[in-house]
């Protein structure tokens, strides 16, 4: 559950600042271990929530209704 816990942290850290590497700095880890705990996550939903391109995130639309519902409850 606190794997869960931080892969769902990292998520929404990534998502704020609009990169893995972003994220990663402002968490200060690694972007793998960014990207290995955003895969980590989508492995435990079961779908992807993260659309990757060598520029560019953009949210799924289940990812959407994740990090809007992280949003809401802090």
């Amino acid at each position: 559950m606190i794997d869960e816990l931080r892969s769902i942290a990292i998520f929404a850290e990534t998502i704020k600042q609009g990169s893995f590497r972003a994220a990663a700095k402002e968490l200060k880890i690694s972007p793998s271990v960014v990207s290995y705990q955003v895969t980590q996550l989508e492995k435990s939903v079961g779908t992807a929530l993260i659309y990757r391109s060598t520029r560019h995130l953009s949210l799924t639309s289940e990812g959407t209704v994740l990090y809007l519902s992280l949003i809401h409850i802090s």
